[in-house]
């Protein structure tokens, strides 16, 4: 992400702001959009940035949107998306919103989680695109915690083998119109993840012609935090393309659900430094105002989960000081796990700098937590060139309006 000029937005209330890149997003949409499944659909996973301005701004009439919960649901109707655009992909939909979704959702793509599920979808009506989640039982190279391959996952119904009891159990259900598989996020195990994708396609092989009409291959693409490059995806559709030409040939209609790839390199949070302590070893601990509440994945695991560091002075400039030092980077909250980034070397942390964390668009605000009860920062969003507001910073009656009793207008 460039640098840009943010300092006429920033008041003195504020001690974090996120700087989110749409172009960035854009031009991703746009090369899979055009070029890589130009004949199919492909959603962006609203859970990886759930901004409804954001949503907005992506809404272009042609990219759709994945959601997982209820709540996924009622941002994308807030940011105009129209129900064929709209992919639901909860793995626990009750009795109460299948009946909201037949009255309020035609047109929308629902997979379901189960069989279970699959047999309560039996009575929707044909505006729908009913999609059963496969688990194809392919062991990928992933971290542990975004990994839902293999026999002990929670999502999906596990597939070993192709046998007759799973043809003619899928062949008897009227409504299936497709079939959906997501196998881990962080992933650039391609062989193994086209590996399974196969698996599913020959699963729709073998049902009646046209039973299945749609292949819904989810996303979880990696992304390298280390030196801030995307994925190859061009290798990865290449791939697919070669082992299931079934996707690309109009045989079926191929969904993509990517998140990390739209968002993960286009944008920047950047916190003030309010401390700096000696900690052993000769090693410093520089205290900022975003920890666990926003990288919530970086403190629990920071070795899965890296981000580069930048350190800025208070005109937000990056600086390189003569010194420097092996950092602990630690989070305003109040418990000892709140250190999202650990042995960080960086130029001397002065009080009053603003510390720059790259490359957290994908996962990270997303994941807000309320532990502590401190304010939602600033959001701004960069679009041609001009900067605007995306979210205000929260105020402490939002925070009481959260926690309360009475519901928001």
């Amino acid at each position: 992400m460039q640098p840009v000029d943010f300092q006429s937005f920033i008041s003195g209330d504020d001690n974090s702001v996120v700087v989110i890149d749409l172009d960035y997003t854009k031009q991703r949409l746009l090369k899979i959009n055009e070029q890589l499944n130009p004949k199919g659909v492909n959603a962006i996973a609203i859970k990886t940035n759930p901004l409804i301005s954001v949503l907005k701004e992506l809404n272009n009439g042609i990219t759709a949107f994945e959601a997982a919960s209820m709540g996924e649901i009622a941002l994308a109707k807030a940011a105009g998306v129209a129900n064929d655009k709209i992919i639901f992909d909860s793995p626990v939909k009750t009795e109460a919103e299948l009946s909201w979704l037949i009255e309020n959702a035609k047109g929308a793509y629902i997979n379901a989680d189960s069989m279970s599920e699959l047999i309560k979808m039996q009575h929707f009506p044909s505006e729908f695109s009913i999609g059963l989640r496969i688990n194809p039982s392919v062991k990928i190279n992933t971290i542990d915690s975004v990994n839902v391959s293999g026999g002990s996952s929670k999502f999906g119904e596990l597939l070993t083998e192709i046998s007759e009891e799973w043809i003619d159990m899928l062949s008897s259900m009227s409504r299936l119109d497709g079939l959906h598989v997501h196998q881990a996020s962080q992933n650039n195990d391609f062989a193994n993840t086209v590996a399974g994708i196969r698996k599913v396609v020959d699963l729709a092989n073998a049902l009646p012609p046209k039973k299945i009409k749609f292949i819904n291959i989810g996303g979880g693409l990696a992304y390298d935090y280390q030196n801030s490059n995307d994925v190859d995806i061009d290798a990865y559709f290449e791939l697919l393309k070669a082992t299931c030409p079934e996707l690309f040939n109009g045989k079926y209609l191929l969904i993509t659900e990517f998140g990390r790839y739209y968002y993960a390199g286009g944008a920047s949070v950047y916190s003030k430094v309010e401390h700096v302590k000696d900690i052993d070893n000769q090693r410093k601990m520089a205290i900022i105002h975003v920890g666990a509440d926003m990288f919530l994945r970086e403190s629990y695991n920071n070795k899965d989960w890296y981000h580069r560091l930048s350190v800025c002075n208070e005109n937000f400039q990056q600086v390189n000081r003569e010194k420097v030092f092996n950092y602990d980077i630690g989070g305003p909250l109040c418990f000892a796990g709140d250190i999202p980034f650990k042995n960080h070397d960086l130029p001397e942390i002065k009080e009053g700098d603003w510390l720059k964390i790259h490359d957290a668009g994908a996962n990270t605000f997303s994941l807000w937590s309320r532990h502590c009860s401190r304010p939602f920062p600033l959001v701004l969003g960069l679009k041609n060139g001009e900067l605007s507001v995306l979210k205000p910073r929260e105020s402490l009656q939002d925070v009481l309006r959260f926690w309360g009793n009475e519901r928001n207008s």
